[in-house]
């Protein structure tokens, strides 16, 4: 069974986030990733979404006789690390969901630990994927930036049913450029409150629902 990096990545922060700023949630202990439901969704009733998708299988399948020869786990496998630059939107209201540069600075190094396989990470049980991410050093415009970008808003109070693009597109930098992170208050959806975040498949790579929404 294939895990798809958006899904890691969406796994990933939401502990980084949830670990660096905790607070008391009614419920927090049920909080699940809604990626599944959403994926499933977007599958049934979106074209173009499943046939990226599908396309993306493909070629992922076409990788697996490279992969089995080489091992990962000697690091003698020809990797060449990628930094994916990432940047981090607060949507906000004025409460603990916004959160200080420095604990979106230190998810971002916990993503990192994560995926280098260091640090709070046993290197006995995986490998160093030689993917690494950095908060956005430039603006869509080429300004400097800090990679971390603050908006106001009753969104903040999410219901990812109806207010997903709404919300995205209060900030939303080019996503075939940037990683997109949304740091939001609560995610409801139409079956309930409880999701601590969730991100859509490569099949979304480039659409303006592309990205990664997490609770703070």
């Amino acid at each position: 069974m294939k895990t798809p990096l958006s899904l890691t990545i969406c796994a990933l922060l939401g502990l980084s986030f949830l670990q660096l700023h905790q607070r008391p949630e009614p419920g927090a202990a049920n909080a699940f990733c809604a990626q599944a439901e959403l994926h499933a969704q977007k599958l049934q009733e979106d074209d173009a979404y499943r046939l990226a998708t599908r396309r993306l299988e493909e070629e992922l399948d076409t990788l697996a006789p490279w992969n089995s020869q080489n091992d990962y786990s000697t690091g003698r496998g020809p990797l060449v690390q990628h930094t994916l630059p990432v940047v981090v939107h607060i949507i906000h209201n004025g409460g603990s969901e916004n959160i200080s540069d420095g604990q979106a600075a230190d998810a971002i190094q916990h993503l990192n630990d994560a995926f280098a396989n260091v640090g709070y990470y046993n290197p006995a049980t995986g490998v160093d994927t030689e993917i690494a991410f950095c908060l956005a050093r430039r603006t869509p415009q080429g300004e400097a930036t800090t990679g971390i970008n603050r908006v106001q808003s009753a969104l903040t109070n999410l219901n990812n049913s109806t207010d997903d693009l709404a919300m995205k597109a209060l900030s939303r930098w080019d996503p075939t450029r940037y990683i997109n992170v949304w740091v939001v208050n609560e995610i409801c959806s139409n079956n309930g409150c409880g999701v601590a975040g969730y991100a859509y498949l490569p099949g979304a790579h480039g659409q303006p629902y592309d990205g990664i929404v997490l609770e703070a």
